[in-house]
């Protein structure tokens, strides 16, 4: 019994002047577990501007800041999602807010009153865009969320159909494209747990091959074939945002709103606003009327 009480005192001596490794390892697993709490990022791209449009009498009101103005809408309803300001990242044209806009004066406050914002909305070029994506990939690990939305004027062209940079001008004063293998080669960049990139440009469907591979979550404004429309009120991307924070996505009730949830929702409610467009006589380019500008989903899953 002595020899047993003296081995049993050894055995705690040991415990206290050499703690288990494992469990200390343990332990500075569960902390680093706790510190890494998951984040959403968002990087919100608009290489347009429309300030030069005007304001009508139309019940859209026209087109005069039209990229502006669903960006302000974008970013408010992913802080109503539970993006933190500080992560939601914003390159809209040549970088400049129009102050002087009249009508909607919130929406443009929003962008220029948060002071998470105050020099965070840069000019929307090739080089903010990969700076971005690069500073981004730092931050972002497996246990985050990303969403990546883009909304500007899709070109069909050989070998690729392209976003036009409108802002970045090459030496000869051409405007730079931003292809869909520009964006693979980016959004290969972001290693989060979650991703999900949103175009919204005509003939937009053609970035969805390189997109969607993997957990990449991709929705298009339009097929690969047909154009798409923005307007002061209503974008593709603005929809599908705002649906994700709109209770009457959750069809499944399960008190979370999928990405395919509220695809459908924003395509339920785009539907009506493109039938006033129609009977209001809009067309784009003059030619195409707007009956059959429906979204598109890819790798979405269940």
């Amino acid at each position: 019994m002595k020899l047993r009480n003296v081995l049993a005192g050894l055995f705690l001596t040991k415990q206290l002047l050499l703690p288990d490794v494992t469990l200390a390892q343990n332990l500075e697993k569960q902390a680093e577990q706790k510190e890494n709490l998951k984040e959403k990022y968002s990087l919100i791209i608009a290489p347009e501007t429309y300030r030069d449009k005007k304001i009508t009498a139309d019940f859209d009101g026209g087109l005069k800041n039209s990229f502006l103005l669903n960006v302000a809408s974008i970013y408010e309803s992913q802080k109503r999602e539970g993006y933190k300001p500080e992560n939601i990242y914003i390159l809209c044209a040549d970088g400049k807010i129009d102050t002087s806009e009249t009508m909607n004066r919130p929406e443009i406050e929003s962008l220029t009153s948060e002071k998470y914002l105050t020099g965070k909305i840069t000019p929307a070029t090739f080089n903010n865009i990969s700076k971005t994506i690069d500073s981004l990939a730092t931050k972002i690990d497996d246990n985050d969320e990303f969403t990546f939305t883009i909304m500007g004027h899709g070109e069909k062209a050989f070998p690729e159909t392209y976003i036009k940079l409108p802002h970045d001008l090459d030496l000869i004063g051409t405007p730079r494209r931003l292809t869909s293998t520009n964006l693979k080669y980016f959004a290969d960049k972001i290693k989060a747990g979650e991703e999900t990139y949103i175009i919204d440009a005509c003939y937009s469907g053609d970035f969805s091959t390189a997109l969607s591979v993997g957990k990449q979550k991709v929705f298009t404004s339009s097929t690969s074939e047909s154009p798409s429309l923005i307007s002061r009120i209503d974008s593709f991307s603005r929809y599908l945002h705002y649906a994700k924070t709109d209770k009457e996505a959750d069809l499944n009730k399960d008190g979370k709103i999928s990405w395919d949830e509220a695809f459908e929702k924003a395509e339920y409610e785009r539907m009506p606003v493109l039938k006033k467009h129609e009977e209001a006589g809009h067309t784009l380019f003059g030619k195409y009327p707007l009956e059959g500008f429906y979204g598109q989903k890819y790798n979405v899953g269940d």
